[in-house]
């Protein structure tokens, strides 16, 4: 312990409030909070067996400490949240999702109200419904409704009545209030429609339909039966995703924690209504106890969780319950019950979180790859085994076009989905260092632009491209390669993401993993070192192929430029029907000539198939 931090434990106040411990180089490592500042800090630094291991690693890298005083325990709870998602230190528990989940909302404030998706639920005058796991499922169920009750999608203007209805009328999928053809009156109740079925009340609509369904048929309008038919189906697709036997329209989250031999699989179940909404699976580490990973998920969960319900089904009280039920009644506004049920249908419900939690971590270990991640974990002194890791590569050829390549693995498997290629913009020369630095940073960057661009509702999940951060990144490259990588996290202020090199021997392969000045030995450990080389030759191959296709581009580009008769606007007329400029290079003369004059047709022809 250091001179600065003895000091400090000795001006440490007898109040609540937020401690956070810092690194040598002024990183926050951890964040905690204490009802008696004093008490809780010093323990610490005192010697006990009680200690885990990963609090004594922890309090080894401490090198200074701060604090901030809060009128409360339940403040300083608060403020312990706020805290941990801006600096997501190093050895606290963290949730790694923290989208904002995706809601139904209703505009009942509008005169034709609008059924719309929204991660925001702070609108006081409209309704809102979920909250919902799944984006698609939510834009699905819109659909529906809409198709079912005929709810206008457009965001048009209907204070001044239309020229004429849309399409969407015409294919039975909207009343057209724009045109007036029906009243507001009338389009409320099938608003009013709307809101019973999601609060619940489906069968009440289901008997409506199926009574109104009936009597088409006995009057033979059977294309009317067959319309209303399709509708009690698309309600039935709508229900079947949600069975569960839940008693009358009750609503509440159901919490089941499961622990394994490496992790704890915790499932949270959304009930609304009577209604399961979805399920979550969230993974930890067992680096801290069950009661601290169940207060840290109900703290982190909730803090920014909106339309919490009334009452959270927990597989055991801690410690910190009564604390918790106070945080979630400042969060919600109203009281929060946490509740542990012994018998009954809520005390099933909970047992099925354990099970589904249970066979969430079932999945997850199955992965063929979950050894080789264990070893990256415990070589590389991680403090969470690595989901999500990005490998980037820079090439080029004697400094033209640089170009910056990003593989991504998820759980070890590429996923190509989500490899993304950069043309450097800003860097200067071959500087292979600042051309990583760039690259990465602007990755970060765009991470940051979609992230409040989705808190804003300004933009579709499925157009997310950078959103979802890396627990790792590897650089292809040594020391330098991973200072790069190091600032651009801090250029962006984001510091929960570790970076580590992959340097190559002298015949261009994988040789080891680099950080802090040293090697780790990599290559001593079978599963992880085939890993980390699959891993770096997946990224070469793909920064070198990109960089060819780039290199070939520019090469076509500037020769046709160089043909007599072909300018920058015959070059681009020549692009919009031919698309690529390989297949300019293939077309024969008749097909030139169709869209420039003779002469230059057979220039560009001979041009190209001059050495054939």
């Amino acid at each position: 312990m250091n001179k600065v931090i003895d000091e400090k434990l000795k001006m440490l106040p007898s109040k609540p409030g937020v401690y956070l411990m810092k690194d040598n180089l002024g990183n926050i490592i951890y964040v905690g909070k204490a009802k008696i500042l004093k008490n809780r800090v010093r323990q610490y630094f005192m010697k006990s067996k009680n200690h885990s291991n990963k609090v004594l690693k922890m309090v080894e890298n401490i090198d200074d400490l701060n604090w901030i005083v809060t009128d409360s325990e339940v403040e300083a709870l608060i403020l312990e949240c706020n805290l941990i998602k801006k600096y997501s230190p190093k050895y606290n528990i963290l949730l790694k999702d923290d989208k904002t989940y995706p809601y139904i909302k209703i505009t009942v404030n509008e005169d034709f109200p609008r059924i719309l998706l929204s991660r925001k639920t702070d609108d006081k005058s409209a309704k809102y419904f979920g909250p919902y796991t799944s984006s698609y499922s939510v834009k699905q169920t819109i659909d529906l409704l809409r198709k079912i009750f005929e709810i206008r999608s457009c965001n048009k203007d209907l204070s001044k009545k239309a020229n004429r209805e849309c399409l969407n009328y015409h294919i039975k999928q909207c009343s057209a209030p724009c045109v007036r053809y029906i009243s507001q009156f009338e389009y409320r109740e099938k608003i009013n429609d709307v809101i019973e079925f999601l609060e619940g009340k489906s069968k009440k609509i289901i008997s409506e339909l199926t009574k109104k369904m009936y009597e088409y048929s006995d009057k033979l309008e059977f294309e009317k039966a067959g319309e209303i038919k399709n509708k009690l189906d698309h309600i039935d697709h709508i229900l079947e995703k949600q069975k569960i036997s839940v008693p009358g329209d009750a609503s509440y989250d159901v919490i089941g924690l499961y622990e394994g031999e490496k992790y704890y699989s915790v499932n949270i179940m959304f009930i609304r209504n009577g209604k399961l909404l979805g399920s979550k699976n969230l993974y930890f580490d067992l680096s801290e106890s069950k009661e601290t990973t169940l207060n840290q998920v109900l703290k982190q969960f909730y803090h920014s969780m909106d339309l919490i319900p009334k009452e959270i089904l927990l597989p055991f009280y801690t410690e910190e319950s009564e604390l918790l039920e106070e945080f979630l009644l400042k969060v919600r506004g109203s009281k929060v019950e946490l509740s542990v049920p012994k018998i009954g249908r809520k005390k099933e419900l909970v047992d099925l979180a354990w099970k589904n939690a249970q066979e969430g971590l079932k999945q997850k270990i199955s992965n063929k790859y979950a050894n080789a991640l264990e070893e990256m974990k415990n070589l590389l002194n991680l403090e969470r085994t690595p989901e999500r890791i990005e490998v980037y590569d820079i090439s080029n050829t004697s400094g033209a076009d640089i170009v910056g390549f990003m593989t991504v693995f998820i759980d070890g498997k590429p996923a190509k989905s989500e490899y993304r290629k950069f043309k450097i913009k800003y860097t200067e020369g071959q500087d292979d260092y600042e051309c990583m630095y760039e690259v990465i940073l602007r990755r970060l960057l765009r991470h940051l632009e979609e992230k409040e661009k989705l808190e804003n509702d300004e933009i579709d999940e499925d157009k997310l491209r950078f959103y979802n951060l890396p627990d790792l990144i590897f650089v292809d490259g040594g020391m330098n390669h991973v200072k790069s990588g190091l600032r651009a996290c801090e250029a962006a202020d984001i510091h929960s993401i570790a970076v580590f090199g992959l340097v190559k021997d002298n015949k261009h392969r994988t040789r080891d993993i680099t950080s802090d000045f040293r090697e780790y030995g990599a290559f001593k450990h079978r599963a992880l070192f085939n890993l980390v080389s699959s891993m770096q030759d997946e990224t070469h191959n793909e920064a070198v192929n990109y960089h060819h296709s780039v290199r070939t581009k520019t090469t076509v580009q500037s020769d046709l430029l160089n043909i007599p008769g072909v300018g920058p606007s015959t070059r681009n007329k020549l692009l919009k029907v031919f698309k690529t400029y390989e297949d300019i290079k293939n077309a024969d003369k008749n097909q030139l000539a169709t869209y420039v004059n003779l002469k230059t047709a057979e220039n560009i022809y001979n041009y190209y198939h001059r050495n054939k």
